[in-house]
């Protein structure tokens, strides 16, 4: 089976030879090695300094999470999980396959998998963005480098298109698989079997909101509410909308006057950003917003619809049972009024991953997490503007335990340890 080689070195290669690297390679390691996060801070150094990457935000806050303070902080966070007599050590060989569209999500599915100690292979699709290919430059760069190179667990970037067998035989070395997709995507590549010990993490179709406190927000000064704006417009225009943790709702809570009122004021500065930073939104993409927005209008209860430019179009609905979950994209929102947030919990479904929030106290959010679980609805509530930030924990699952495995240590309680004083 031929695949294409990306990382460590570029071109066709068997497949038993990128597995053969990897058994010759620096094998699994102890988690949150020296070696491994000085690896790691060296590529973030590159790929944050490069000029290759000035016009790739997405690629820059990458190398932003990567530094070298955050990477000790997820040390910290990982020494944290250990309590006395267990011990966590990596699972061995992960295969991560992430989704096409978002292109640095590879980068940081594989880095939590190394730092947790584990070799790695990484599935890219086909068709590849420039980011990737700025990536995977870099990786290579740092890995040739003596000093790095031979001293992290063992990697190799893979490309294939939708080949089932190449598929399965990558599948049946791995301790782990990693699935980032749509419902579609998990359902095809969960009928690939995978080794009886063997573990599988599904990232599938999921949806994502933002909820304001209408008040707050009226009440907030110039200053905040620009910086809101600001950050609104950075969880959901990048990758045309289509991150799953991008916000497709917005949900006003208030009074009707209080929301109408912010949500107006709101909405139009989010365009004037959007088109300040250069979005722009295709002529085949504003066509299905239209669509979109004619078929709720006839299906569902809607207040009223409202574009603003070419950047953004609001469809105002009447109420949650009236919220449709088909991603549109490019700027295409839902926007309804609600007098509480703990009003929604009904119409969540597990589906549901992100809540972006502003004007909501601690107890009122933890009032709706709770409630919310009890219909497996919510799995991150984040202010917003964090909403495309990774974090160990992504759709209820904590990463580094995931990259992981517990094994109990009971010594003999005669036995006392070399060199003790008794």
């Amino acid at each position: 089976m031929i695949v294409e080689q990306l990382v460590p070195a570029r071109g066709p290669v068997e497949l038993d030879s990128v597995f053969s690297g990897l058994r010759g390679g620096a094998g699994v390691a102890e988690p949150f090695a020296d070696d491994t996060l000085a690896f790691f801070s060296e590529v973030s150094r590159r790929l944050g300094s490069s000029p290759s990457t000035t016009a790739m935000p997405e690629v820059r806050a990458l190398a932003f999470w990567m530094r070298r303070s955050h990477l000790a902080s997820l040390k910290g966070q990982f020494e944290a999980l250990s309590v006395p007599g267990m011990v966590r050590l990596p699972r061995g060989i992960v295969f991560h396959m992430p989704p096409a569209n978002v292109d640095t999500i590879f980068m940081y599915s594989w880095l939590l998998a190394a730092l947790s100690g584990n070799q790695n292979v990484v599935r890219l699709p086909g068709q590849r963005g420039p980011a990737i290919s700025a990536m995977c430059a870099t990786l290579n760069e740092v890995l040739a480098a003596t000093e790095f190179g031979r001293l992290v667990p063992s990697v190799a970037v893979v490309g294939y298109g939708h080949d089932a067998a190449i598929t399965a035989a990558i599948s049946a070395q791995a301790d782990v698989r990693v699935v980032w997709g749509g419902n579609a995507t998990v359902r095809r590549i969960r009928e690939i079997p995978l080794p009886p010990r063997s573990v599988e993490l599904t990232f599938a179709d999921r949806y994502s909101l933002a909820a304001m406190n209408a008040r707050a927000y009226l009440e907030a000064d110039p200053r905040k509410r620009a910086q809101l704006v600001e950050d609104f417009v950075s969880d959901t225009f990048p990758f045309d909308q289509g991150a799953c943790s991008s916000p497709q709702l917005v949900v006003w809570c208030g009074s009707a006057e209080d929301a109408e009122s912010a949500s107006d004021a709101f909405f139009a500065q989010v365009a004037e950003a959007a088109c300040r930073r250069g979005y722009k939104v295709d002529a085949g993409t504003a066509t299905a917003q239209t669509l979109a927005a004619a078929s709720l209008a006839a299906d569902h209860a809607v207040r009223r619809c409202r574009r603003y430019g070419r950047e953004l179009l609001v469809v105002e609905i009447e109420g949650p049972g009236e919220m449709d979950r088909n991603h549109v994209g490019g700027g295409f929102l839902l926007s309804l009024r609600l007098g509480a947030l703990a009003e929604l919990v009904p119409f969540l479904t597990r589906a549901d991953q992100t809540l972006t929030q502003f004007g909501f106290d601690e107890a009122e959010l933890l009032d709706f997490a709770r409630r919310a679980a009890a219909i497996g609805g919510i799995d991150r509530i984040v202010a917003i503007g964090q909403a495309l930030t990774f974090d160990r924990f992504w759709d209820g699952y904590d990463l580094l335990a995931a990259f992981t495995r517990t094994v109990r240590v009971a010594a003999d309680p005669g036995v006392a340890s070399p060199g003790a004083v008794v």
